[in-house]
């Protein structure tokens, strides 16, 4: 019986002990995550580099295939750390990075004349500085009736020296230009009532009947610079009417 009561109390105690053992770790667990709490203790990671996206200024008083780098990069250091206090990983910026800039211009050649001319055929834009490059050539090989070109790949409005309505010329071409630049294909009442103008009109139709295309551009650009405010719908003329003084052009029709 000595020897049962013996074995049980044991067996008594060393329950206690483990339980107390157990009470302590997880005690000390708690006691550890407040200390660490209280110190703003921090877990971080390995430092990586970083850099910031290059800085690019677009100067319209330099030309095209002008690039001036006023420095090169250098890494910044950062690295995340996990806050016992905010219970949260944070982000440390060690060293702040160094960002590249680099200068880039974006004036087009452009012959003075032209940009007279311009001015003078009632293209209300100030085109010194507009990317779009402007000079005059000899002539065209795919026509020798051909007065002017405008290349939207290239954004380049040509002229021919010798052209014989110059005013209409280069007005046709910049509203070519301003087509595309300002994604007036996107202008869903203007497409309609350009491409009603040109099923309406013969002479349009006689004009482009050498066009492989037939596009609305093309509709645009001869609406507003040959043919009179009567044979347009008035939206078509208000646009018109936003890039050039129609007044000053010779109306064809």
């Amino acid at each position: 019986m000595r020897k049962i009561l013996y074995l049980a109390k044991n067996k008594l105690l060393l329950s206690f002990t483990i339980l107390v053992l157990i009470l302590s770790a997880i005690n000390f667990r708690n006691i550890l995550w407040g200390y660490y709490k209280l110190i703003d203790y921090k877990v971080c990671q390995p430092a990586e580099e970083f850099y910031n996206p290059q800085e690019v200024t677009y100067d319209n008083t330099q030309f095209e295939g002008y690039f001036n780098l006023l420095n090169n990069p250098e890494a910044g250091s950062r690295r995340y750390c996990w806050s016992y206090r905010e219970e949260k990983n944070n982000l440390e910026i060690l060293k702040e990075p160094v960002t590249s800039k680099l200068i880039v211009g974006t004036n087009r050649h452009k012959d003075p004349e032209l940009i007279k001319l311009a001015k003078q055929a009632g293209i209300k834009q100030d085109l010194t500085y507009e990317p779009v490059s402007m000079y005059y050539v000899d002539s065209y090989d795919d026509s020798i009736w051909t007065q002017g070109e405008y290349s939207a790949f290239k954004k380049a409005i040509t002229i021919k020296k010798d052209a014989v309505y110059p005013f209409t010329t280069i007005s046709h071409e910049y509203l070519h230009h301003v087509w595309y630049r300002d994604n007036l294909e996107s202008d869903k009442r203007l497409v309609d009532e350009l491409t009603g103008f040109y099923r309406r009109s013969r002479e349009l139709q006689d004009r482009m009947s050498s066009y492989q295309e037939k596009e609305p551009t093309e509709f645009f650009s001869y609406g507003c610079t040959e043919w009179p405010d009567r044979y347009l719908t008035p939206y078509i003329v208000s646009q018109c009417n936003k890039y050039i003084t129609r007044s000053v052009l010779r109306m064809t029709y």
